[in-house]
């Protein structure tokens, strides 16, 4: 997991629990749909009579008409359940996406100041220990890591004003 970059961790990590989310999310609407097709089933089975033929369809003949031909243009319950079970998926696959995508950039943009921060510090060298971090006053933990940085190199520059001092006073 170390070689995965602080972006990415956090985009997986935010993409997870949004999957978490938008599954649960569909499987209520799922649950929902069911349990709503039943109740359509139960309420209209007074008005029509429901006969299985194959492959899981449905025809409806109606009740009291003496009919023995089926009503063709109700579209059967369980053609609407499929159409909505894929259409509901499809939602949460493209909701899914985008969330993570969204998640990637808005992941990189709060990463900025710490890219820039890694930036300054990689270009101070043993050479110029005068650069400091600049002071945006930042109230946030890059600006607290900052602001420790700098009095880090504030003790280095100490320490190494001893050192040469002490090695001046031995070399006289």
């Amino acid at each position: 997991m170390n070689r995965i970059s602080l972006r990415m961790r956090i985009t997986l990590l935010s993409g997870a629990i949004l999957l978490i989310c938008s599954v649960i999310l569909t499987l209520g609407a799922y649950y929902n749909a069911h349990f709503q097709f039943n109740e359509i089933t139960l309420a209209g089975s007074s008005s029509y009579t429901a006969v299985p033929v194959h492959g899981g369809q449905v025809d409806f003949y109606p009740n009291g008409t003496g009919t023995t031909s089926p009503i063709t243009n109700i579209p059967t319950l369980t053609e609407a359940n499929k159409q909505f079970d894929t259409t509901n998926f499809i939602i949460l696959m493209i909701v899914s996406v985008l969330g993570m995508c969204l998640v990637y950039v808005v992941a990189g943009r709060s990463l900025r100041p710490i890219h820039k921060l890694s930036r300054t510090i990689s270009a101070i060298s043993e050479d110029n220990l005068t650069q400091r971090i600049p002071d945006d006053h930042r109230k946030d933990e890059v600006g607290a890591l900052g602001c420790s940085f700098n009095i880090m190199l504030d003790r280095l520059v100490k320490s190494f004003f001893r050192q040469k001092t002490v090695f001046a006073h031995v070399a006289h």
